[in-house]
């Protein structure tokens, strides 16, 4: 339950619009139904991400007026120089034809259409975009993509937001130590991803303020188990620790994302513990013991390409496939070339008995080509032999990677 005191302490300046829908029955009934109603941790993360995204409940719309060229050039550096963004000073719509036109399923590039203008980020969560919006029809049932003017009214976008925040309840779950997954989630699609979100800083300084404010909910009671989404030094700590037995080979980044757990699986099934990808008590006190067993390497650091082979490594194969018809080629190019060289070596040893080799090829270019053309397994040769080297290179690694165990796969 939200009542408008407690939401005019989280964003004193809130638009009328924002108040009156989230306070009203219809907007309780709607967090209910999404599944934010009884779950606090889940309305306190939902409310934060309301207050960043929304600018404090401010704005409706993204407003792409922007005064100065440095600042269009800093929001989207790829796109931008100071110089390109000054004619798109106090220019939104030409801004957002640009910037959003021709992808994210807006169809074309701005010259023809208000795609990216009539899609640009709306309401609650700043949904951008029309595939976006287009999926939140089909959850929602109102039709976005036909009736812009749906984008800018609270009550008709707040199904669309809860919808979208309803997709990471897992992590609001976590509460405060899951939120930053959750708003990588909404922020870049990814609640995995190593980046913090976009306004970090102000989404967690909003996430707080709604704990303060809305009440904290129960702690949760897990053990305090480390897994997928998670974030933080105890994260990166035991990164550090499974590098150091082997288990991965990845910097630690302070985030539990799929390299993490997978080193954590292949620690649990070598170390006898409940193979679940997760960090609790148990997996904990197994990593932090001086008894930890290493990532087993056995006789790998022996093994070679006959062992990968008879492994049914594909990579092994694929190579070794590559590298006999290389040598193939070569051996039928160069057996070709002997039977040539009554021709060919005289041609070799005019072009090296020229001063210049720049006079030679200005001089004779349509000599050359012509003998080029003729020799054609010279030029095969060479192919093959690049096309060896490459495969030598990829089987090198894949075997290096086998005797140290970074790769235990086939």
């Amino acid at each position: 339950m939200i009542i408008e005191a407690q939401l005019k302490k989280l964003a004193p300046n809130a638009l009328p619009a924002y108040v009156d829908v989230l306070c009203s029955p219809y907007g309780q009934e709607e967090l209910a139904k999404w599944g934010f109603g009884e779950n606090q941790h889940r309305l306190n993360a939902a409310l934060a991400t309301f207050l960043h995204e929304a600018q404090g409940l401010t704005i409706l719309r993204e407003s792409m007026t922007y005064t100065t060229a440095s600042r269009i050039a800093a929001v989207w550096p790829a796109r931008f120089t100071i110089a390109t963004a000054r004619s798109f000073v106090r220019l939104p719509r030409k801004l957002a034809n640009v910037v959003y036109g021709g992808r994210m399923g807006n169809q074309r590039d701005g010259t023809n259409d208000d795609d990216g203008y009539d899609f640009r980020g709306s309401c609650w969560v700043q949904t951008t975009g029309y595939d976006s919006l287009l999926n939140a029809e089909k959850a929602t049932g109102i039709p976005y993509t036909s009736n812009p003017q749906f984008l800018d009214d609270p009550l008709k976008m707040l199904p669309a937001a809860l919808w979208e925040l309803a997709k990471w309840h897992k992590y609001a779950d976590m509460g405060e130590r899951g939120f930053r997954a959750l708003s990588n989630g909404i922020n870049r699609g990814n609640p995995h991803s190593e980046l913090d979100p976009i306004g970090w800083g102000d989404r967690l300084l909003h996430y707080r303020k709604a704990l303060d404010v809305m009440g904290r909910a129960p702690a949760i009671v897990e053990d305090d188990i480390l897994e997928v989404g998670d974030h933080g030094e105890l994260v990166k700590a035991y990164q550090q620790r499974l590098i150091d037995l082997g288990y991965t080979d990845s910097r630690p980044d302070r985030a539990y994302g799929s390299r993490t757990r997978a080193a954590v699986l292949a620690f649990q099934a070598e170390n006898g513990l409940v193979v679940d990808g997760k960090i609790g008590p148990q997996t904990r006190a197994a990593l932090n013991s001086p008894d930890a067993k290493p990532k087993p390497l056995g006789n790998r650091l022996y093994e070679g390409k006959g062992e990968l082979l008879a492994l049914g490594s594909t990579t092994v194969r694929i190579t070794e496939t590559g590298k006999q018809a290389a040598v193939g080629a070569i051996g039928f190019s160069g057996a070709y070339g002997l039977l040539d060289a009554t021709s060919t070596l005289p041609y070799i040893a005019g072009m090296l008995s020229e001063v210049s080799v720049i006079r030679t090829l200005a001089g004779q270019i349509g000599e050359t080509w012509s003998a080029v053309a003729g020799r054609w397994y010279l030029v095969a040769i060479i192919a093959f032999y690049l096309l060896w080297r490459e495969c030598q290179k990829v089987q090198w690694h894949r075997i290096f990677k086998h005797q140290v165990g970074l790769d235990t796969s086939r």
